[in-house]
């Protein structure tokens, strides 16, 4: 099996609207798996919340994305997990954003040095539980 790694672990806790519901507290990170080759590298992404991991992107690198790097990649401040990469020019970035009681993990694929453009929301984590957002 190739080797296998985790990038990025926050954890956060999220406080409720309502006085009478608890705050719900997430644990937060991506998982990157080669599935690839030394000649062409490929990951497969997971998201990982709490115990539930789920695949939600593949790229073609899966590199530690500093936060000085996030403006200029587009991706927001307050985001708590971040993961992807490019090789030869093409790539796909993730990242998580808490909303609420909710995680939502959006993604962005790179093109030519076209970096951080477009990001849509493709799973949402509220409840224990994953939602996907169907590809437009």
């Amino acid at each position: 099996m190739k080797p296998l790694f985790f990038l990025t672990i926050l954890v956060f806790g999220l406080h409720a609207c309502a006085s009478d519901a608890s705050p719900e507290t997430f644990i937060v990170s991506f998982y990157c798996e080669s599935v690839g080759t030394k000649i062409v590298p490929s990951y497969d992404i997971y998201a990982i919340i709490n115990e539930s991991k789920v695949k939600v992107a593949n790229a073609p690198n899966c590199d530690e994305i500093k936060p000085m790097e996030y403006k200029k990649l587009a991706i927001p401040a307050d985001v708590v997990a971040v993961s992807g990469g490019t090789w030869d020019g093409y790539g796909v970035l993730v990242y998580a954003q808490k909303v609420k009681q909710e995680i939502r993990i959006f993604q962005s694929e790179i093109d030519k040095g076209v970096k951080g453009s477009d990001y849509r929301l493709v799973a949402t984590f509220k409840d224990g539980k994953f939602s996907f957002e169907a590809r437009k």
